[in-house]
């Protein structure tokens, strides 16, 4: 039975190509994005490259609502899921508020894929090799923790809003490989690299590398058989490597880490 694997934001960039890749390596994907005709285009695309089976999945990582709802339905539909890929991922370049009152780049950055991770444990439980991954940056070696102000609400910064929700995604790796190392469900956090894609495009009016190098350490991360200590690392091209130290300061890590779930707890309930 082919693994099955869902790839967020995989309409453009290195979400597609990572998608595009399992797919060519017998994986069944989930192609997710929160418009359907994009997902409609970018699985099409896909099926004429390969004979994988490929699935869609529409739901808007900005609202907690939306997210809600888009778990409930994979959760009916695939009853087991091998990899949790949350590749998703925005730059804002002014202070905007999603629909629940978050600064709308932690909100798609962080808060939606952490929610979808959260809901969607009980079918990688049903999984014996399931495995999460966060793509994170580089660039959160410059995130800031300032407790009360995680939204922003004073001194708004595109790229620090940038950064901290990528610190974010390195403080969530770790915090749900401690939580579920009993559940067997490694979490992992990467560095793409310095990629060519609209994000890189708007947010740093820069180019980079292809979206092939881009989707290489997503891959390795997906399909590798890693060994049980690597649970909770970040990797840049396919290693381990280091993260910055605030990630690692367990109080300012505790404290956000408990405002995130505090944020998700009304939709975690039943």
């Amino acid at each position: 039975m082919s693994k099955i694997v869902l790839v967020t934001g995989a309409t453009d960039g290195i979400g597609k190509m990572t998608a595009q890749r399992l797919a060519a390596d017998g994986y069944e994907v989930i192609i997710h994005g929160r418009d359907q005709k994009r997902v409609d285009q970018a699985v099409a695309e896909i099926k004429k490259q390969t004979s994988a089976t490929l699935h869609s999945s529409v739901f808007d990582l900005s609202s907690l609502a939306d997210v809600k709802a888009g778990a409930l339905d994979l959760l009916k539909r695939f009853p087991k899921l091998d990899v949790v890929l949350n590749n998703a991922g925005t730059y804002q370049k002014e202070r905007q508020l999603s629909k629940d009152g978050f600064e709308l780049t932690m909100a798609i950055n962080h808060l939606g894929p952490t929610l979808l991770t959260l809901l969607l444990k009980p079918s990688l439980k049903s999984s014996p090799a399931a495995r999460v991954i966060f793509v994170s940056s580089i660039a959160h070696n410059r995130g800031q923790m300032k407790q009360g102000n995680y939204n922003f609400e004073t001194g708004f910064g595109a790229y620090e809003a940038y950064a901290t929700s990528k610190l974010a995604n390195v403080i969530a790796t770790h915090k749900l490989a401690e939580a579920w190392t009993s559940d067997n469900i490694p979490i992992y956090s990467l560095h793409p690299g310095v990629i060519t894609t609209k994000l890189l495009k708007i947010g740093f009016n820069v180019t980079g590398d292809s979206v092939y190098n881009g989707s290489n350490t997503s891959v390795y991360l997906a399909t590798a058989n890693l060994p049980a200590n690597s649970n909770g690392e970040y990797f840049v091209d396919s290693k381990i490597a280091p993260i910055l130290a605030l990630a690692k300061d367990e109080q300012e890590a505790d404290a956000f880490w408990t405002w995130t779930m505090n944020s998700l707890q009304p939709f975690l309930s039943k």
